[in-house]
């Protein structure tokens, strides 16, 4: 049977070289924190999963995952003149797997991720849901 993948998370979307450089460093970690393990990636493409070296994508892989890990990025904020709009294309990606983490109980945890300032009341009201959520991955 294989082991349970570790899912690692960020701002993978655009394929943006900084972004790609990092959750591949994080996908590197998982596997030498966890020798052997798989690592999945709950919302990225078949193309960014291989071409950070993941072995997975999707919410299934997800939602079968040991932990999820949210890797460094700034994702969590406002812009200063803050548009609706661009506060939930900016949050919905990496909320939502943070919820869908914890509603199958996968325990997850920020490293590096930037936060804030969040003044809708939606938004920080489910980003303090899943920060409450959050572990310390040993």
């Amino acid at each position: 049977m294989a082991s349970r993948p570790i899912a690692v998370h960020g701002s993978y979307f655009h394929e943006n070289y900084g972004d790609i450089i990092l959750v591949s460093r994080y996908c590197d970690w998982a596997r030498k924190y966890a020798p052997g393990s798989r690592v999945a990636l709950p919302l990225a493409s078949a193309r960014t999963t291989g071409l950070v070296g993941g072995d997975a994508h999707g919410l299934a892989a997800l939602r079968d995952s040991r932990a999820l890990i949210f890797t460094g990025g700034c994702y969590f904020g406002e812009p200063p003149a803050g548009e609706l709009l661009w506060r939930y294309q900016a949050f919905y990606p990496h909320g939502f797997p943070a919820r869908i983490a914890r509603k199958n109980g996968v325990p997850h945890s920020f490293i590096g991720v930037g936060a804030g300032p969040i003044t809708h009341l939606a938004i920080l009201t489910i980003f303090g849901t899943i920060c409450v959520g959050a572990h310390v991955l040993e």
